[in-house]
């Protein structure tokens, strides 16, 4: 299997779930959880099992919301429902956690690509 990054759109509310990163890249930057695939794991058992980790949820992909293809790695988000309550590990690589507005998102340092991930989120009334 290629090497693939995955990440989970998790919204309530018309909000959005956004966790805070411990390393790098993008330190203290705010990101959807997610994260890197491991051997022979598809992006589906990958988002659903990094969401796990970092969050304590139980992530269900409905949608790929975007892909991106590069030489280095496919990039995944999935728009999904969950279950359970919000625990963040103090063990892993995120160590802070909430759920944003729009102009919220906008006051926050992001990371990676998800600026424009939380625009397109924004323009199809997703999230206010």
């Amino acid at each position: 299997m290629r090497k693939h990054s995955c990440a989970a759109i998790i919204i309530q509310d018309y909000r959005i779930l956004l966790v805070k990163r411990r390393k790098e890249p993008f330190k203290d930057s705010w990101i959807c959880p997610g994260g890197k695939g491991r051997n022979k794991e598809s992006p589906i058992e990958t988002v659903v099992r990094e969401t796990l980790e970092e969050v304590n949820l139980t992530f269900k992909p409905t949608t790929l919301f975007q892909y991106q293809h590069t030489e280095e790695r496919d990039y995944y988000k999935y728009l999904g429902g969950y279950r359970g309550e919000v625990k963040v590990n103090s063990r892993n690589e995120i160590y802070e956690y909430g759920w944003f507005t729009y102009p919220q998102t906008k006051e926050l340092t992001l990371g990676f690509d998800f600026e424009g991930l939380i625009g397109e989120l924004y323009s199809k009334n997703l999230i206010k």
